[in-house]
């Protein structure tokens, strides 16, 4: 048998659902049958107990329901200068790095949109890759591969203001799960560009929005100007749109990224959220918890 203890709080209701002994021979069910409601009652310091305990796994779950961190920018010269660097290789974590020419990593796309369709770029003079991907740090990223952004959008006013995009999807049918951590490491374009991070949900509405400082560059091809981005959320990432605007020069430069990195980190539970929970399990145990009322 159930029983579903309602608890009414400020604004809204939270149901327990809790194992408990059936009543007393000859005792009536109600007219649902095993579902009985307010003929068995905790007895005062154990409801109060109980009460109290939900209200803080409560609170500590709507800390958590809806947030975002921002990481970045930071330095960047190979995936140990990763904020998720830990995690990086683990079975719920990945990195594309385009050295194969192509974006394949498990789960990751782009749908091929003319404005946030990205081109991988091979090695060249044009090329602005990670710098360790070519096997040494030495300050030039021309020997790996990048991704650069394909298309730009220009706002006619003076000065000019152009906008390139990147965007990413992904599908949880093939990795079991939608990432809730998502980076990238900016390698070039324009000086003075503002990247922006635009994290959408399945109908592609913004969910959550980051436009960072503008990114100074010394040079197009120096991968000690590399940054990291990213962002880590409580939920599902579904899709994920990076945007680079600069003004004032009218000749497009594309954006370029590499080492796309996304995964799953499931973050510990507090220790209050801990001794709450084991405290509510502690409550429904069977022994001497239910006062039946008299007949």
């Amino acid at each position: 048998m159930i029983i579903y203890d309602i608890m009414e709080f400020s604004d809204f209701f939270m149901a327990i659902s809790i194992d408990c002994p059936p009543p007393p021979m000859g005792y009536p069910d109600n007219e649902h049958g095993d579902l009985i409601m307010n003929n068995i009652r905790f007895s005062g310091f154990r409801r109060g107990l109980l009460y109290a305990v939900s209200a803080v796994v409560l609170a500590q779950s709507s800390v958590f329901a809806a947030s975002f961190t921002f990481l970045g920018p930071t330095p960047y010269l190979s995936a140990a200068d990763s904020p998720f660097a830990a995690y990086l290789g683990g079975p719920d974590f990945f990195l594309e790095d385009f050295e194969d020419g192509q974006l394949n990593s498990l789960g990751i796309y782009q749908r091929l949109h003319p404005y946030t369709h990205g081109i991988v770029r091979g090695p060249g003079s044009d090329t602005n890759s990670v710098d360790s991907d070519d096997g040494i740090i030495d300050g030039e990223g021309l020997l790996g591969h990048s991704l650069a952004s394909n298309f730009y959008w220009t706002d006619l006013v003076d000065p000019p203001t152009i906008k390139s995009y990147l965007r990413f999807s992904f599908d949880d049918s093939l990795l079991g799960f939608l990432p809730n951590s998502f980076g990238f490491v900016w390698t070039s374009g324009a000086p003075n560009s503002r990247i922006s991070i635009d994290l959408k949900d399945g109908d592609f509405n913004t969910v959550a929005i980051r436009v960072f400082e503008p990114l100074e560059v010394n040079s197009p091809s120096d991968s000690f100007d590399d940054r990291f981005f990213g962002v880590y959320s409580s939920g599902p990432i579904v899709h994920v749109e990076i945007i680079a605007t600069y003004r004032g020069n009218p000749e497009p430069v594309p954006m370029e990224i590499d080492h796309v990195q996304y995964g799953l980190i499931v973050p510990e539970p507090t220790s209050i959220a801990l001794i709450a929970v084991g405290m509510v399990l502690g409550l429904s145990r069977r022994s001497n918890r239910f006062i039946y009322p008299s007949r």
